[in-house]
């Protein structure tokens, strides 16, 4: 019997251990670690991590032949997700042992070549005839249609997070000098409204101009507050504009 140095040193050996991505210097480790810490060398972590994308791959390429059966594609999808799960754990323990961050370049080849189901949870992807599975189909009609009215509807949450301080007036406004006019017509609006005679006080309303603020009323805006003080008033003509 062959002694082990020597079925290592044997061409077809070799041959395996470039295939695989180890040199002849490193030690042969023909089952996959349970866990990614026993793994402490980014080589060995990489080897493992390029092996489970290869098995992924494989996967793929095989579910999308629709007669297998629907069983059989069920535990092909299942074992896609596993290993799915096992790739992203070795690409974390590369990018913890200072290895380069492929984490993004393998979730976009997934993303090219698999759906992924939000309804339940989410996290769960159909690859392949998977997605035409009986009761697999109706879920992603639904999923579509749920996405869609997502789109138009604006939840009571939403809108309360798109309110700000501006909002509420907290922070100071730039219009100072037309609130100090709203303001001198906001005075002038309550005495006409206390008049106790039923006359509407229109003493300051020709003056609302000249105050220190330096706005000017235009006709529109002085005739829609003079027609609005003699409502309050109760008197004269609520049709006949105040003169400048």
């Amino acid at each position: 019997m062959a002694r082990n140095s020597e079925k290592a040193n044997a061409m077809l050996n070799k041959w395996l251990r470039i295939k695989s991505g180890l040199s002849l210097n490193d030690t042969y480790i023909a089952r996959r670690p349970r866990l990614t810490t026993d793994v402490t060398d980014v080589r060995t972590a990489e080897h493992w991590r390029n092996m489970a994308v290869k098995d992924v791959m494989i996967s793929i390429s095989r579910i999308q032949n629709a007669s297998l059966g629907e069983f059989a594609i069920r535990d092909l999808n299942d074992e896609i997700n596993r290993l799915i799960g096992i790739r992203k754990r070795w690409d974390e323990r590369v990018v913890e042992l200072g290895g380069p961050d492929q984490r993004g370049l393998s979730s976009s080849i997934e993303n090219a070549h698999g759906a992924e189901l939000r309804i339940g949870g989410g996290g769960y992807r159909y690859f392949g005839a998977a997605k035409n599975l009986p009761g697999v189909r109706e879920l992603f009609e639904q999923q579509e249609k749920e996405a869609q009215f997502t789109d138009t509807y604006v939840s009571r949450a939403e809108l309360h997070r798109k309110i700000n301080v501006d909002y509420y007036g907290f922070q100071g406004s730039e219009h100072e000098d037309l609130e100090a006019a709203e303001a001198e017509l906001e005075r002038s609006l309550h005495r006409a409204g206390f008049a106790g005679a039923g006359e509407v006080y229109l003493g300051d309303l020709e003056g609302v101009s000249a105050v220190s603020t330096g706005v000017q009323l235009d006709e529109p805006l002085r005739a829609a507050v003079h027609e609005h003080l003699l409502r309050v008033g109760g008197g004269g003509d609520a049709t006949s504009p105040a003169s400048p």
